[in-house]
Order: structure tokens, then C-alpha cells, then sequence
């Protein structure tokens, strides 16, 4: 029986069992290595900032409440390791540009959304950086929008409001017709 984050994460920190804490990096360090590819565009640097959020994760554990989900925990995690970068190398989140190859790794297929999956890079590609973010982290991680709101310090409204006006976008540039299934161009958690 796999044990949960909020279980591994309790026996990390009580036990000081660094096996536990392992266990949550195989499980977590694909998503955050891919997610930092976005943050920064770059490969290199998405590695040594993945490696960094697992080490700030290992030493701020305990910060850990388990009043929302571990991922999104690790997400803010992440990006805050990503912004931390920018102001020590004088760096301006404007100028990092979205790594394409990640956006379509992080995508995952769902049975019906196979054709427009195959075109995500290009669906994106009409939108801002910061709707580009919030698209990422509610389709491709899965982040709900106040988890989205959280990792990135901005209300929850706006995130909401992002998002329509980030499948508003896409849908008049590509002439998209709004579905009823779940799609990029469906509806937002």
C-alpha cells in the first residue's frame, strides 16, 4: 500500500526519516522539474532550480500544516525558489520566456482532447506570460484556483479571471466553439 504525501511527510518530519522524504521527491520531482521548465525556459537552470525547491522542501517540512495539498505546498515552493532566482541574478519575469517543450510535456491527454493536446505550444502561444502560468498550473498540475492564488500571491478572483480571459484568447484567435466536455478551452476548477 503507497503512502500518502500528507502520511510521508508526517513520517519525514517526526521520524526524521529521509526515505519518506525520497519517496516524495520520485513522486514530485518530475512535475516540479517540468513546472520550473516553465518558469524559466530553460533546461539547465529548471534542474538546478528543481533540486533547490526539494532542498528548501526538506528543510521547511515541518512547515508543512497539511491544511491543503502537498503539490501545491511544493508548488509555491518552487516558484518562490524561481522568483528568489530572478532577484539574486537581476533577472525580470517579463524576460523569462515559456519553454514550449515542457507546456506539452505537462500536458496530459485526456480521452476527447487528443487534437487540441497536439497544438498546446501554439493555443498558448496567444497569451501573456502570467496567463500562460495560471493555464499550466490549473490544467497541468491540476491546481485549483485559490491552490493557483496561493502559489503565486495574487487573489483568487483574479486567478478566475485569468483564466476566462486566457480561454477567451484562445478560443477568438483559433475560433474555438466552447464544448461541454473538459478541454484547455473548458471550463477552470
Amino acid at each position: 500500500m503507497e503512502l500518502s504525501d500528507e502520511a510521508l511527510v508526517q513520517q519525514a518530519v517526526g521520524l526524521n526519516d529521509l526515505g519518506a522524504f525520497e519517496q516524495l521527491v520520485r513522486r514530485h520531482q518530475p512535475r516540479i522539474l517540468m513546472l520550473q521548465r516553465k518558469f524559466s525556459g530553460d533546461r539547465a537552470l529548471a534542474e538546478d532550480l528543481s533540486q533547490e525547491t526539494f532542498l528548501r522542501a526538506w528543510r521547511k517540512l515541518d512547515s508543512f500544516r497539511g491544511t491543503g495539498r502537498f503539490s501545491a505546498w511544493l508548488a509555491k515552493l518552487a516558484y518562490n525558489v524561481f522568483l528568489q532566482h530572478i532577484r539574486t541574478t537581476g533577472g525580470r519575469q517579463q524576460d523569462i520566456s515559456i519553454d514550449n517543450q515542457a507546456t506539452a510535456e505537462l500536458a496530459m491527454p485526456q480521452p476527447g482532447n487528443i487534437d487540441e493536446l497536439a497544438d498546446l505550444p501554439r493555443l498558448l502561444s496567444v497569451l501573456s506570460y502570467e496567463e500562460q502560468l495560471v493555464i499550466v498550473l490549473n490544467y497541468g498540475h491540476g491546481l485549483s484556483n485559490t491552490e493557483i492564488s496561493q502559489v503565486l500571491g495574487i487573489a483568487p478572483g483574479t486567478v478566475k479571471s485569468q483564466i476566462h480571459r486566457a480561454k477567451d484568447k484562445i478560443r477568438q484567435r483559433f475560433n474555438i466553439v466552447p464544448s461541454t466536455g473538459t478541454s484547455v478551452a473548458g471550463s477552470a476548477r
